[in-house]
């Protein structure tokens, strides 16, 4: 059965005969491609490797038209400060710094999941978090690769363009991927544009140039046993940033830029100096001006005359730099910064010495939100992996397990004050059960690893305590046997040994 985004686009053919599915595939790939959707994402990623508007900064000056004329001679510096790139890193880290934790009340289907979200997929996850908050979205693609093993592979969010179908958009009708393909023509290398365009039916491959599209393979989603098969489910999952998927450099790109801007202001004004500032020449003896900027850079000597009553000499018009008001603003924009991008400053005074919880609980709210979003939307998409992964287990004959209820838990990478946290979690014994206790406990990762930890050691205790029992017993007894005296019953007199020499 045909989707219902493919039936639109079947009635968008009938009703407009020239057109069909190739065509409107083009329509749609170029919008994509000129969107300011996907041109924030390519600035997102550009941003965080500090390929940032200030490189593009030049300065300028008004022209004897009124024009904007380009200077040529004049120091024109390009700082980039990439506080967007040490607040990401921070975010990311926060949400994914330590390992999610998988919930289930069937514990062989909960060690059947520790196979695929392993260290590798928790590596994973991470990326989908930068994608996601540097493009707003990140999409990962269940796959099976050369062995025969599912796999989940993080897609370019750039070159992907997902087809809803329903306008929340959380379900996916249909997609398109662009990637390239590498040829060589005798010497020549080519690059050739590449579009599979993935529906419930399987997946149509052209190969893109001048913006069409031609046909050239059909194939299904998969191979199992040699035989071609589709997933019920379109194998792509996005995993957003918020509902909106609004990047994070959306909020923030226009700080990050007065921050460079401010740098390379400041550095401009320091290095005004005489042989590249404004100069004013008495009696100037020469001819061209612009030979004696290049006789004043190379030489730093400029011949001046004095001639009766006019006297020779050469000034400079400055403008004196105060380094507070740059401090200030600076300090204004980071702050900024900071509060736009939902983040913490780790070098704020209130963290300094031994900061109580509510302190911290205070200066993280901001993360704390923002993580606390992200991770509502990452849920599902979680919970929509966890499909294939369950179709996989079907498939291999290890069990059915669509009834199972799986509960993810991100286990953020917060600084806490230990000492006030393992204090009340010692005032709390004996009120919260053990299995609470630890999993609050900063030293405790995997509580039920932990727990086992706790019952071997007193099970060995237990042990330890009833082996020095018995043994001191029996030394008892044989101290005793040792000194007792063994007497003959009938005489009272020792006993011999061998009853065969009494007389």
């Amino acid at each position: 059965m045909s989707s219902y985004l493919m039936q639109m686009y079947e009635q968008i053919i009938v009703n407009n005969a020239p057109m069909n599915l190739e065509k409107i595939l083009e329509t749609e790939i170029q919008e994509w491609l000129n969107s300011d959707k996907r041109k924030a994402m390519v600035k997102g990623e550009e941003y965080y490797e500090g390929k940032q508007d200030i490189l593009e900064h030049y300065r300028y000056t008004i022209g004897d038209n009124g024009e904007k004329i380009r200077l040529q001679n004049v120091h024109n510096a390009q700082k980039v400060d990439n506080q967007y790139s040490i607040h990401l890193d921070k975010k990311v880290n926060y949400s994914f710094g330590k390992p999610i934790t998988i919930k289930t009340e069937n514990d062989e289907y909960t060690a059947k999941l520790g196979e695929y979200f392993n260290p590798r997929f928790m590596k994973l996850l991470r990326r989908v978090g930068y994608e996601a908050m540097e493009g707003g979205v990140g999409f990962v693609h269940p796959h099976y690769d050369e062995s025969g093993d599912l796999r989940f592979k993080l897609m370019d969010n750039k070159n992907v363009l997902p087809f809803y179908a329903d306008e929340e958009g959380e379900i996916i009708d249909c997609y398109c991927w662009l990637h390239e393909r590498v040829e060589y023509e005798a010497t020549k290398k080519k690059i050739i544009e590449m579009v599979d365009f993935v529906t419930r039916q399987g997946i149509n491959r052209y190969e893109r140039k001048d913006g069409r599209l031609k046909l050239i393979d059909q194939f299904s989603h998969l191979q199992v046993n040699g035989s071609p098969q589709n997933w019920e489910r379109i194998p792509l999952i996005p995993f957003r940033y918020n509902a909106r998927e609004i990047p994070m450099l959306t909020r923030v790109k226009s700080l990050q830029d007065g921050i460079n801007l401010i740098l390379s202001v400041f550095e401009d004004n320091m290095m005004e100096d005489a042989r590249n500032t404004i100069l004013v020449i008495h009696n100037y003896d020469g001819e061209d001006v612009g030979r004696l900027r290049r006789n004043l850079a190379s030489t730093g000597v400029i011949k001046v005359r004095s001639d009766g009553e006019r006297r020779g000499g050469v000034e400079t018009l400055s403008i004196e730099v105060n380094s507070e008001n740059y401090k200030l603003i600076l300090q204004i924009f980071k702050t900024a910064l900071i509060e736009n991008a939902r983040s913490f400053d780790a070098k704020d005074e209130r963290i300094a010495g031994d900061p109580n919880m509510m302190t911290i609980r205070s200066m993280m709210l901001d993360m704390d939100n923002d993580a606390e979003g992200m991770e509502t939307e990452f849920q599902p998409a979680l919970q929509d992996l966890v499909w294939f992964i369950n179709q996989d287990l079907a498939n291999r004959g290890k069990g059915l397990y669509d009834h199972e209820s799986v509960e993810f838990i991100f286990n953020r990478d917060s600084f806490v004050n230990e000492a006030e946290v393992i204090a009340n979690i010692t005032a709390s014994a004996g009120i919260l059960s053990k299995k609470t206790l630890l999993e609050q406990h900063p030293w405790v990762d995997d509580v039920a690893e932990e727990l086992k930890r706790l019952e071997e050691e007193k099970e060995e205790s237990l042990q330890d305590m009833f082996g020095l029992t018995f043994r001191k017993e029996l030394d008892d007894d044989e101290e005793e046997d040792s000194k007792r005296e063994v007497l003959d019953p009938q005489s009272g007199g020792g006993r011999e040994k061998d009853p065969s020499k009494r007389a």
